[in-house]
């Protein structure tokens, strides 16, 4: 289940490399009208994740010390559901908490357990892109 959560994850992310990533608007983009847009459209998502898509893991929690990290490529996740369908697949839910105008950290976990994903979004050019996931679980 982690496995499929990582690509869910992945996949629901965007497919650009850093200087290709696209966006256009002539202003600053209200963060949770593009999550809402960004968990829900596949294509979308894709198109607004920076690939490779770093993931770093936890093993003994949030220990500096076991930092594991790995990328993730586009290609890993085009066939994985939304982020929204794997959420009410498995009984998960988010929390948005704005780290300044241009840092947003999503976390994505399951009630009363120690499941926890964050995933950490940036302000480019006056639009959202997913930056890196990391996994507290």
């Amino acid at each position: 289940m982690r496995k499929i959560l990582i690509a869910v994850l992945l996949t629901s992310l965007a497919a650009c490399t850093g200087k290709h990533l696209t966006c256009k608007t002539s202003h600053d983009e209200n963060f949770e009208h593009f999550f809402a847009h960004w968990i829900t459209d596949k294509p979308f998502s894709l198109q607004r994740t920076k690939y490779p898509l770093k993931l770093i893991y936890y093993p003994d929690g949030d220990e500096p010390t076991s930092v594991q990290i790995d990328f993730i490529s586009k290609a890993d996740e085009v066939n994985q559901p939304t982020l929204k369908d794997y959420e009410s697949k498995h009984g998960l839910t988010h929390t948005i908490k704005p780290q300044d105008k241009n840092r947003v950290i999503v976390s994505i976990f399951m009630p009363d357990t120690d499941w926890l994903y964050e995933y950490v979004f940036i302000k480019t050019n006056q639009c959202w892109f997913l930056e890196e996931v990391h996994d507290y679980s």
